[in-house]
């Protein structure tokens, strides 16, 4: 399983979680690190976790600051029981729909937003009073499907950027839960 290497989608949400990234903080899907060392900037406390093994083992080596497992999003607490909670979770979400061989960072489910609304189901029990998500996802996501989800789990988001590449325009979203 190859390593997922920042792109587009990535430098943006680099550039918001430089921003806003604070307290105890949640890389998921952390692929090359890119937001879990942004985050180190401004964050108390950075974790990251990845379904790829080879990820994992790569930010351990050139990010010692931070802590990254091995996770299924955020499958790693649950094994543990550990229930903490984060004030900031980033998500560089696989967004795109599954389309002949699979790739974990690139496809997010048969129409592209299945990952993403796991992620905002699970990410209630993680979140902590007041804190943040920080999202990317695409327009082949369908982004009235991901707006659906977050209404559906009782979340509000804030669009912060958009941006056209290629053929697609991506979204970076600013999600809340109280």
């Amino acid at each position: 399983m190859d390593i997922y290497e920042p792109r587009e989608d990535s430098f943006l949400l680099e550039k918001w979680v430089k921003k806003l990234a604070r307290g105890r903080c949640l890389d998921v899907g952390t692929g090359s690190g890119i937001q879990a060392q942004a985050a180190l900037k401004k964050a108390r406390e950075v974790m990251g976790v990845d379904i790829n093994p080879a990820a994992v083992a790569q930010c351990r080596k050139s990010i010692p600051k931070a802590k990254f497992y091995v996770s299924d999003l955020f499958s790693y607490f649950d094994e543990q029981k550990d229930k903490r909670k984060f004030d900031t979770i980033i998500f560089n979400a696989p967004y795109l729909p599954a389309e002949g061989e699979k790739d974990a960072a690139l496809d997010g489910g048969k129409e592209g937003h299945e990952i993403i609304a796991r992620f905002l189901r699970e990410s209630k029990h993680y979140l902590s009073k007041g804190g943040q998500i920080l999202l990317i996802f695409s327009s082949l996501t369908k982004k009235e499907e991901v707006d659906k989800q977050i209404k559906k789990n009782k979340m509000k988001s804030e669009e912060l950027e958009k941006i056209h590449v290629f053929f697609e325009d991506i979204f970076c979203y600013r999600v809340t839960w109280n």
